[in-house]
């Protein structure tokens, strides 16, 4: 056999040794490539090829024994890009909460909570911890949110007459969503006989001064004493009567599956006793703090420490101007109470002046219109609150909480959560 050809058949390799040192797509079947009638002679001629030039290795790779064809052209020439599919056909991804990825929808869970079924009365008292922390707002858009949300009756009970009573700030209230503006709401806005009587007499008020003014421009003489005598009258109506108040509260609650008193200050104490849930406000400012541990410190005195501990703090107007002033506030309540919930500020709440107009006559509903929208944080902030305050009623019987439940802060309408 010739030289060149015994180097050649030197440099074969048998093709089952060397299945693993090319991938198998590159392959191509071993008996093809080296014909078995060439293999012995080339072994005759190992002696006279031992000083030949050295020549590269080539290497002859097997075809699988698994029995798989090879990948088409097409597919290889393609890419991984082309098997893309078929990774994705074997494989089925579940999201939790249908948020994103991994997150759960808290404003989904907050609706399903407010949802919950309440044994027996829910008598709520919405109570402010200092002058303008917004107990009559929280009242009204607490009782509103839960009205849109359940489907038994919800109403909201004013025992705090004046020119900006709830009565009055119901009748011009911001809706919760575009969709809620379309329709009526389905709060209750309740007064007792005696403050629908002073609302009436303040609007006759207001009316006769004007006239005494425009009289009295005209004819100076002419002035009377009208407007004081309508005046006096309005006083009388509007002292507060802590037991009539009671009752009027006992009563609504056996008429309206949850009832949210926003009441005077004189009539706390009394209404305290017949309360299932307490909700305390504070403004986001300075003085939220100790207001806040005066209040707790106050209603401990008053043998309501277990009312305290199941209470739920609002901090209304939250900007990141007054975040020192909230996160003082809630170390003063952390520990203190069941729940602890952020509402933003909202300009279309503070921009809301109160109406001045004339109350509905006894018995009869009055004419509601919707001022606006609140903001999608606002909104969410008071469904978390309609949250937790149904969660709190359903679970009130069995004197502890769930792991949920524990009083730690709720950072609604925040980037902070």
């Amino acid at each position: 056999v010739p030289a060149e050809s015994a180097a050649l058949a030197e440099s074969a390799v048998p093709a089952e040794s060397a299945e693993s040192a090319v991938p198998a797509e590159s392959a191509v079947p071993a008996e093809s490539t080296v014909p078995a009638e060439s293999a012995e002679p080339a072994k005759s001629a190992e002696p006279g090829a031992a000083g030949a030039r050295s020549r590269p290795v080539i290497t002859v790779i097997g075809a699988a024994t698994s029995g798989a064809s090879a990948p088409a052209v097409e597919r290889a020439i393609a890419g991984p890009s082309a098997r893309r599919g078929e990774a994705r056909a074997g494989r089925v991804t579940v999201v939790p909460g249908g948020h994103r990825p991994g997150k759960p929808d808290q404003l989904q869970r907050d609706r399903v909570r407010a949802q919950l079924a309440i044994g027996g009365s829910g008598r709520v008292i919405v109570l402010g911890c200092t002058v303008g922390a917004g107990q009559t707002v929280t009242a009204l858009l607490a009782g509103e949110t839960l009205a849109s949300l359940r489907t038994d009756e919800v109403a909201v009970l004013d025992l705090n007459p004046g020119p900006a009573s709830l009565a009055r700030r119901a009748l011009a209230r911001p809706a919760l969503s575009q969709a809620a503006s379309l329709g009526p709401s389905r709060l209750r806005v309740l007064q007792p006989q005696r403050i629908a009587d002073a609302e009436l007499a303040d609007a006759e008020l207001a009316d006769a001064e004007l006239a005494d003014t425009e009289l009295a421009a005209a004819e100076p003489s002419a002035a009377g004493p009208s407007g004081a005598r309508l005046g006096d009258e309005a006083v009388l109506l509007r002292q507060p009567d802590p037991a009539h108040d009671a009752m009027t509260f006992e009563a609504a609650s056996d008429q309206y599956a949850l009832v949210l008193a926003d009441p005077s200050t004189m009539a706390v104490p009394r209404l305290l006793h017949f309360a299932d849930q307490l909700v305390l406000v504070a403004p986001a400012s300075a003085a939220a703090a100790s207001a806040v541990s005066m209040t707790f410190e106050w209603l401990e005195a008053h043998g309501q420490a277990g009312l305290a501990a199941e209470a739920i703090m609002v901090l209304n107007g939250v900007s990141r101007r007054s975040m020192p002033h909230v996160e003082q506030a809630e170390r003063v309540s952390a520990g203190r109470c069941r729940a602890i919930v952020r509402v933003p500020w909202d300009d279309q709440l503070n921009s809301q002046a109160a109406q001045r107009s004339r109350s509905a006559a006894p018995g009869s509903q009055a004419h509601q219109h919707w001022a606006g929208l609140l903001s999608p944080s606002t909104a969410a902030a008071y469904t978390a609150l309609a949250g937790v305050l149904v969660a709190a009623l359903a679970q009130r019987d069995e004197g502890k909480h769930d792991c949920d439940e524990l009083p730690q802060p709720a950072y609604l309408g925040q980037g902070r959560r």
